[in-house]
């Protein structure tokens, strides 16, 4: 026993050694910093107690915004549907391209980087949510940089498999580190470092050969944790290094947008209600592509399906698969067919 003891303070005495010997480089080592200075201060809203709530720091976007692709709306005084509807059609499913490129009021083409858009049924107050299936349909946008030697082997290697798992390399993640006015450049963004990544294989572990770099940078800063002075977290995607740096982008004060040096907008991060966008302006993105040599590889993911009814979700029955790939090189766009897919829930 004594003998176990000594082992176990010798190990103590070590880590102890080690966590002594690192270098000191900022409060977010700790989580010392519990307040984002860069954000807004959030609307206030007077409750029944003659008091204020805190609404979120950014308002979001209504339903009829620009950057809001048009997509199925699924009603309450529909007419049923069966099991089998998620399958059977379609004719709901958005097209391709105007999931990537928006044209907003001004008549400006932008490039959405990523997002995420969800069209589903919503069930009426006074309707019991245990006996009512719910139609449901979910799109996702990701993208990357590329080498123009790779693109077509990058494409081919996306096609031959589904997209589901998402095994393709992602953006980076800043929690509760940087601040939004300061990424990517501030030091608390080292601790997550950005690069070129190798695409993976059969089961992740394969190597390829190709390597991408993802093109957007994501930021969370949690209310009600650290920040006592938020009630809701506020969440941003940002352009990856490699487009902010090449394009010297500004962060534009108080909100979740960032301009040129010249002060033109380029990118902006909207949010709805079960929708999100990372955009750049597409004659911005065509000079940032020429000016570092890359290609852009897109791939969209989504789902159709039928969430049963009851406490457990999960598809009723069979449900639809959907995924494309599209590319951006030397000012061309390319748009690959999607494929549709019936999946089963294993028996």
């Amino acid at each position: 026993q004594w003998i176990a003891l000594r082992e176990l303070l010798a190990r103590i005495a070590d880590n102890f050694h080690m966590i002594t010997e690192l270098a000191y480089a900022g409060p977010w080592q700790f989580f010392g910093r519990d307040i984002d200075p860069t954000l807004p201060p959030p609307p206030r809203r007077r409750n029944d107690d003659d008091g204020f709530d805190l609404e979120s720091t950014f308002t979001p976007d209504g339903s009829d915004a620009w950057w809001l692709p048009r997509g199925p709306t699924y009603g309450p005084d529909d007419p049923p549907v069966g099991a089998g509807w998620a399958v059977e059609d379609d004719g709901d499913i958005p097209e391709f391209g105007s999931l990537v490129r928006r044209k907003d009021a001004d008549g400006v083409r932008w490039v959405v980087l990523h997002s995420y858009h969800r069209w589903n049924e919503k069930i009426p107050e006074d309707v019991d949510k245990r006996t009512r299936h719910r139609r449901d349909l979910r799109s996702h946008i990701y993208s990357w940089l590329v080498r123009p030697a790779d693109l077509e082997a990058c494409v081919a290697h996306i096609e031959r498999r589904s997209l589901m798992g998402r095994r393709m390399p992602e953006g980076m993640q800043h929690t509760d580190a940087g601040y939004l006015g300061e990424l990517p450049w501030a030091t608390a963004a080292g601790e997550s470092p950005d690069g070129w990544r190798e695409i993976r294989g059969a089961v992740g572990i394969t190597p390829t050969g190709i390597d991408v770099y993802p093109t957007w940078a994501e930021y969370l800063w949690e209310g009600k944790v650290l920040d006592c002075s938020i009630e809701h977290g506020v969440h941003a995607l940002f352009p990856a290094p490699a487009l902010f740096e090449a394009g010297e982008l500004r962060w534009v004060p108080s909100h979740r947008a960032w301009c040129r040096p010249d002060g033109m907008l380029v990118a902006q991060y909207h949010e709805a209600t079960d929708h999100d966008a990372l955009q750049v302006r597409e004659d911005w993105l065509k000079q940032i592509l020429r000016r570092t040599g890359h290609a852009l590889v897109f791939e969209w993911l989504g789902e159709k399906q039928l969430i049963k009814a009851g406490l457990r979700a999960g598809p009723l029955g069979d449900w639809m698969e959907i995924d494309a790939v599209a590319s951006f090189m030397d000012d061309q766009w390319t748009f690959r067919e999607r494929r549709l897919k019936r999946r089963s829930v294993p028996k």
